[in-house]
């Protein structure tokens, strides 16, 4: 009787476990602002917010994500779930306008590292251009998650079988050596 409830204890420590690590694998988020840069310095604390620029969020680990998002009527914008590991973080502005600071921003989030916050761009308005009917699409903060709670299910029901089969295996081989 009491092998079976050590075993039934390793089984149910092993199962929550590997419950808490699928859980844990969550993600971050990148957030910032486009302002325009009225003197062509690269710098835009005083700057008007821009709204509409495409911002694009490569993430530079094993799944290849593109996310594109839209700077919002404040000219912020934010991707509310990175997933872990390097991402590139770029504005990609329309013929109105050039970018005068940085225009690709490498961002790292980790567990320790999740947020990610201040990564800005500016932007000047370039001469002598026409605008070309473009509209403007509403900011969005949604992003595909690399691991759905589908996926994190199936994960854990497999590993659960997985540990029912062993049990089982192993409990008739004791009844088999009986």
């Amino acid at each position: 009787m009491s092998k079976k409830v050590s075993i039934g204890l390793i089984l149910a420590l092993l199962l929550t476990l590997m419950a808490t690590a699928v859980q844990a694998q969550s993600g971050g988020s990148i957030r910032g602002n486009v302002r325009e840069d009225t003197n062509g310095d690269g710098k835009c604390t005083d700057g008007a917010a821009i709204v509409g620029m495409t911002i694009e969020f490569k993430s530079t680990h094993a799944e290849m994500v593109t996310v594109y998002l839209q700077s919002g009527s404040d000219g912020s914008y934010g991707l509310v779930a990175a997933g872990l590991g390097s991402w590139e973080v770029s504005a990609k502005p329309n013929s109105d306008y050039r970018i005068t600071s940085a225009k690709t921003v490498p961002v790292f989030i980790d567990e320790n590292q999740n947020l990610a916050l201040g990564i800005d761009f500016c932007a000047q308005k370039t001469s002598g251009t026409t605008t070309t009917g473009t509209t403007v699409l509403p900011q969005s903060g949604g992003v595909i998650p690399t691991q759905s709670p589908a996926q994190a299910l199936t994960l854990a029901a497999l590993l659960g079988g997985m540990l029912f089969v062993t049990g089982a295996g192993l409990e008739y081989r004791r009844r088999q050596n009986l």
